[in-house]
This record gives C-alpha cells, structure tokens and sequence, in this order.
C-alpha cells in the first residue's frame, strides 16, 4: 500500500507542471543597451469570442493603442492623447498601473523616463481598450528593465501585469483581452494556475463586421450583471460551442466558428445593458454572417462573414442599433498578429 501512494504521488508531481506554457510571441523586445526609445503598437480584442466567457480570445489588426517611451532624464513624465474617459494620471491609468506592476514584481525601483500613450479607440466599448493599454505599458517595462521576453517566466510576468491593468479597470484580472493583444490570433486560456495558454492562427478568410454604439459601458458593471451561479444546462450548452470553436479554429473553419457563438451565460443577461441585442445579432445573419455575439462586455458586437458580405453585415447591424435608439459606429476588421515593436538608437 505505502509503494502504491508513493507512486501515485510521484505520479501527481509529474502530471502538474508548475511552469507556464506559453505561446512563442509573434515579436521581439530589443535590446536595451545604445537604444533608449522604443514605440509599441498593441492591437485591440474581442473577449469571450461568443461563450468564451473569461477564456477565449481573438486579437484584431486595428484598432491600436501606441506607447513611445524613452528613458532617462531628470522624471518621469507621461501624456495620453487620443481618448476621452481615460485616466491621464499615471498611477491611475491601466497602463501606468501595468508598468508599475512589473517593477514591483522584479523588485526594481522605477527609473526616470518620459512615456506618451495615443489611444487608438474610445474606452468602454468591448474592444479590448483597456487590454491594449495595459499590455503597452507591460511591455514599456519589459523594455526598461531589460528583459528581451525569451523566457516563458518572463512572459508570464508581463501577462500578469497586464492583468494587473485590467482588475483596475474591469475590477478583475482576466487575461482573455490581454493574452490575444500579446500573442496575437486565436487564444485559449487552458489554465491560471499554472499559466496555460494555447494560440492557434486564425483562417485567411475570417473577415470581422463591427458595430459599436457611441453610448459606452464599463467592463466592471457589465460583469456584475452576470450571476455567479447559472443552469446546468446553460454550461454544458457553453461548454458545446466553446468546444465547437476552438475545432474549427483549429481547421480554418470560419462558417462552423460563427455558427458556435451563441452565449447561454453572459450575453442574455447583459442585453439590459445592450438594447437591440437581439436584434442586432439577428440583422447580421439576416444579411449574410455565419453568426454574431457581443465582443467582450459589449456594448459592440461583431459578426463573421463571407468578406463579399462583410460591408452589408456592418452597415444592417449598425442600422439594427439606430432602430433601437443607439447611434453606433461600424468598420471592418481581420484578425491581428501582436504587438509591432520599432526602436530608435
């Protein structure tokens, strides 16, 4: 009997690794050494990919927040520009909180250093704003301390002080928006504890239809609508399309990827805060897509279509949102590769 427990506990040991695993990141941080500037681009996300919730995610090629960052000099300065609704001071924007995080994690005092963040979108949306910015200022820090991102202990930190950035503004540290920002594509999150990441490329031919109502809604009080506790049946019917997902992904299958986006556990109980939802959702099937949900927390909601359908998709769902008295905004997107990262010596 004491062999048996032995082996099954050297069997148990072996069968949890603690390490994260993590995917390769589509860029590079350079080196710090005769290069004192470095400009991030990070690109904006979709959470939850339909029912999803808190665990798949799908990084888009625009819209981008940018960070320049130069180090030295006598403070710390910092400006933003392009967003209203955004925190300007440092210590209270998710970007600022996310460098911050990182130096506290390597034990390292902040240096002096001027950092400017352009906002690439409005705030509130369900894009993944808060994401981008918090994954920028990650990998400020990153660049200043030195770090060059080849180890997946190293990543980890940067993802974890992104998820900093966002318990900030979404009152949780989800990792869905910033994991997709940062390794761009197709993520699913198999594990928190040990970090447990998995990217898979997204097809050619998936094209993204995008209507975003002007009106925003905070990440923090669309997570409060969503109950704790929910029906068996409602899971398990989750559980069946986030399986179905992640398979098409896996084959390039855009039509079977729209056809698994319905959400039986968050969405329904944020359509009080998204009104025309429904119809929204409906409109753009009517017009061609395979399938639409709410992006993130909402209140946008994005669609998969053929792209010669791509345009009407957009413009029937942003029509559904003017008919129910929400003015929106409507574009086009693919899915994005990461962050881009450019130097100066």
């Amino acid at each position: 009997m004491a062999t048996k427990t032995r082996a099954r506990a050297q069997y148990s040991r072996r069968a949890r690794p603690t390490s994260p695993e993590l995917p390769t990141l589509p860029f590079s941080l350079p080196s710090r050494r005769g290069r004192p500037k470095l400009t991030i681009s990070v690109p904006y996300s979709i959470a939850n990919v339909g029912p999803g919730f808190d665990r798949l995610g799908l990084c888009l090629d625009g819209p981008q927040d940018v960070l320049e960052i130069e180090n030295g000099g006598p403070e710390h300065r910092f400006q933003i520009g392009g967003s209203a609704g955004v925190s300007a001071v440092w210590e209270r924007n998710v970007a600022g909180i996310a460098y911050q995080s990182l130096f506290r994690r390597s034990g390292v005092p902040l240096p002096p250093s001027s950092v400017r963040l352009s906002k690439g979108f409005r705030s509130g949306t369900g894009l993944g704003s808060s994401g981008a910015s918090a994954v920028a200022g990650a990998l400020g820090a990153a660049f200043t301390l030195g770090l060059r991102l080849r180890a997946p202990s190293e990543v980890a930190s940067v993802l974890a002080a992104a998820a900093d950035g966002e318990r900030a503004a979404a009152g949780a540290p989800h990792f869905d928006n910033v994991a997709a920002s940062l390794f761009g594509g197709f993520i699913a999150i198999e594990s928190l504890d040990p970090l447990r990441i998995v990217r898979l490329p997204a097809p050619p031919a998936l094209s993204i239809a995008l209507a975003v109502p002007t009106r925003p809604i905070s990440t923090s009080d669309s997570r409060r609508v969503v109950p704790r506790e929910v029906p068996l049946g409602d899971v398990v019917a989750n559980l069946g399309k986030v399986s179905g997902i992640v398979g098409a992904f896996a084959r390039g299958d855009v039509r079977a990827i729209g056809q698994n986006l319905e959400d039986r556990v968050a969405a329904r109980h944020r359509e009080s805060l998204v009104p025309g939802l429904s119809k929204v959702r409906q409109a753009a099937i009517d017009a061609g897509a395979f399938g639409a949900a709410l992006s993130g927390s909402g209140p946008a909601v994005f669609a998969l279509a053929p792209a010669r359908r791509i345009r009407a998709v957009t413009r029937a769902m942003v029509q559904a949102f003017e008919h129910a008295g929400e003015p929106a905004d409507g574009f086009e997107a693919r899915s994005g590769t990461g962050p881009s990262v450019q130097g100066a010596r």
